[in-house]
């Protein structure tokens, strides 16, 4: 009976250390924005393969301090997004589902403070507009 519960105890630990699962889903829009900011704005193509080297690594892991929920319009359209910067103004947009051993990550886009209605003033009709369309967004598998 003890060796039964050690057996248990050892593949419980064993399990418990198998690595997640983690599958990248991308849309034409990301492909559109990444094409675009890759080629014009320094420093996207690289931060975006560590953004997702580590959310490989560590789904759940924070993308540095500015790795958070959207919210506003954005949550009522896809429930959950996040963004998370890449550059000084350029951020993905993205979110993740998933549980058990396997994650999914649905990459949206990356933009710019006024792309994304988040400039200075702050222009909600943007954010309502990328919203909608982001809510559009059909993924492959």
């Amino acid at each position: 009976m003890v060796d039964n519960q050690i057996q248990l105890d050892e593949a419980k630990k064993s399990q418990d250390k198998q690595p997640l699962k983690v599958q990248i889903h991308s849309c034409k829009e990301l492909e559109d924005c990444f094409k675009h900011h890759a080629i014009n704005t320094p420093g996207v193509k690289e931060a975006m393969k560590a953004f997702i080297a580590q959310k490989k690594t560590d789904p759940l892991s924070k993308f540095g301090s500015k790795d958070y929920p959207l919210g506003n319009h954005f949550d009522k359209e896809v429930p959950g997004i996040l963004h998370a910067g890449l550059t000084h103004d350029k951020s993905v947009f993205y979110r993740l589902s998933g549980s058990g051993d396997t994650r999914h990550i649905h990459l949206y886009g990356i933009y710019g403070h006024d792309e994304a209605g988040f400039g200075q003033p702050p222009n909600i009709k943007k954010q309502k507009s990328l919203s909608k369309k982001l809510g559009n967004q059909e993924f492959e598998d």
